[in-house]
Parts: C-alpha cells; structure tokens; sequence
C-alpha cells in the first residue's frame, strides 16, 4: 500500500541549492542532516516548549521536533554525547542504519528506531536503497517509559501491517496539528496526537508484543508504573531495586540507561507532576499539596517544584488558573 504525505511542508532549506549541491557532489561520502525535497520539517521554538511544557496536558508527554523525509539520500546523524530527547525514526520505506555503543544494525521498511536520549548514536540512509522516514523527539514524564519497553541494546521495533495503517495517519494529523502556527493550544493538541501514537506503537502492534520480550525490559516497566502510582510514598531507591529483584547498582544502571536519570530523580519528576494537577484543580494550600505528593516541609517541597518547573507553584497555580478562568 502506497503512502503519502500531504501536509503542506514548511522547507528550512532551499530545495534549488539542496538539487545543485547534490549535482555536484554524487558520491557516496555525502553526508546530510536534513534537507530532502517533498520534507516536512518542523522544529518547534524553545521558548514556546518550555512555556507549553509547564501545562498539566503537556507534562507527561511532549514534542520537541519532528517531520518527514522521503527517500532521504545521504540521510545522515552523528551525536557523540546522545541528544536531550527521545528519537523516534520509523521507516515506510527504503533501509537505513544505527550504531550504539559500537554495534551497527539495520532498519528497514516497517520498522522503527526509537534512541532514547543521552544514548550516543550515529544513524543513517543506506547508500543505495535510502529510508523514508517519519520521526519525532520527544520528552516527558511518560516518555521515559517506552524507553524502558526496549529489551537491552535493542532499539527497533517491527510493526505489523494494522499498526502501520494507523501510525502514518497520525505522523500526519502531527504534522496539521502545527503547519499553520506554533501556539501553546496547537503544542497541547501535538502532544495528545503524539500520546496516541506512541501508545499505537508500543500496545496496539502484534509485531512487537509477540517478538520483544525481556524480564529485564519488564521489569523496568513494571517499576516505572510502580513510582508513579506510588510516587507521594516512601520511595527508596533499595526499596525499589528490591521491587524487582536486582540489586542497587544494577538497578541503577539500567534505570539511568534507559530513562536518562537516576531513579530517585524519576520520582521527583512524578511528584512534581502530580503537584501540578493538584495547583491546578484543587482548592488546597501550598502545604497541604505537598503533604500530598510525599513532603512534609513545603519549603522543601516549594524549592524543588521551582528548579523543576521554573516557577513556583503560587506562580504555577496563578498562570495556569487565569488560563483556565471562564470568560
């Protein structure tokens, strides 16, 4: 089945100068970050994520960038450090590639990469059959989680037929949802597209749930689910290793390997979440709301809120209640 992008494409690049250029230099060491004619290219402007992230809509899950290539030839990213996002590339059509931690492996048509942030990597368009690719970052207190789905040192994920069907209408309404204007209303309404999709993805694909199973990768994801039904508790981190049978260090490791922070960070990110719902829907004080999410000292409470979210929660509360106030 043929496929096609139809959103209108907003170009960051002169499709003219990319044709010359390719003219020019047709060989096979060309390397290009993006730039590919009949893309859509959309990177969302910080100030606006950072504003819109704060949004209890937005928290768990959010994007930062995301677009499509087609055939995209000499495709090509290098990232020494990993990327402060979570990548997700699926392919429709042609081949591609990526290294992790020294390992390169293949990507073909109906499947997807998916890189979880700070994971250096390098990936790529195969030289004579190039990727046709969808792909997105994103970030969020959900995010992490389908990082933890990925058994270890595998990073793609088959898609079955069905899941297809539905995954490349949703890249699309992603792309509407922001081709006219970048506002905080048009970033809510992409993270919820984008929440459908990675739910599509990981829980509503065959190919997936019958090819990738790992005690480990479960046990990640049951742990996950466990911090944020439990997050406003006594969390500690021996507690939570002994939660699924590893020990301290291990646990750890593969915490911060496949989420990017420590697990105890994890649960702030949790509680912090919660609070803001709480700011936000509830006639309750600054006090009682921390008591709530698992601290006794407000001040404590009202200091960390502030170096995660960027304001206080009276300054939370106040923004996002004149947002909400009925006109």
């Amino acid at each position: 089945m043929r496929h096609s992008c139809m959103i209108k494409i907003r170009k960051t690049k002169d499709i003219d100068d990319l044709d010359d250029r390719l003219k020019k230099t047709a060989t096979t060491d060309v390397k290009i970050a993006d730039g590919f004619l009949g893309q859509a290219l959309y990177v969302l402007p910080l100030p606006l994520v950072e504003q819109t992230r704060k949004h209890p809509l937005v928290l768990s899950l959010y994007v930062t960038s995301l677009g499509y290539f087609p055939q995209a030839a000499h495709h090509y990213r290098s990232r020494p450090e990993g990327c402060r996002e979570h990548i997700l590339i699926f392919c429709t059509k042609g081949k591609g590639w990526y290294e992790i931690e020294g390992r390169r492996r293949r990507v073909q048509a109906h499947q997807a990469l998916l890189v979880p942030r700070n994971t250096p990597h390098i990936y790529g368009a195969d030289s004579k059959n190039p990727w046709t690719i969808h792909w997105l970052h994103f970030l969020g207190n959900e995010a992490d989680y389908y990082a933890a789905c990925l058994p270890p040192k595998d990073y793609v994920l088959p898609i079955a037929p069905s899941c297809e069907n539905e995954l490349i209408p949703l890249f699309q309404k992603a792309y509407a949802a922001i081709a006219r204007e970048y506002s905080q209303a048009r970033l809510i309404c992409l993270s919820q597209i984008s929440r459908h999709l990675l739910g599509t993805l990981f829980f509503h694909n065959r190919a997936y749930s019958s090819m990738h199973r790992s005690t480990t990768s479960r046990d990640l994801r049951d742990i996950i689910a466990h911090i944020i039904g439990h997050a406003s508790e006594n969390l500690t981190l021996g507690g939570l290793a002994r939660h699924v049978g590893l020990s301290v260090r291990t646990f750890s490791r593969l915490f911060q390997h496949q989420t990017g922070i420590t697990p105890m960070q994890y649960v702030i990110q949790q509680r912090i979440r919660s609070a803001c719902t709480l700011l936000v829907d509830a006639p309750l004080t600054i006090h009682e709301i921390a008591l709530r999410v698992g601290y006794e000292d407000s001040y404590y409470f009202s200091r960390l809120f502030s170096q995660e979210m960027g304001l206080s929660p009276s300054q939370y509360r106040a923004l996002h209640i004149q947002q909400t106030a009925p006109v």
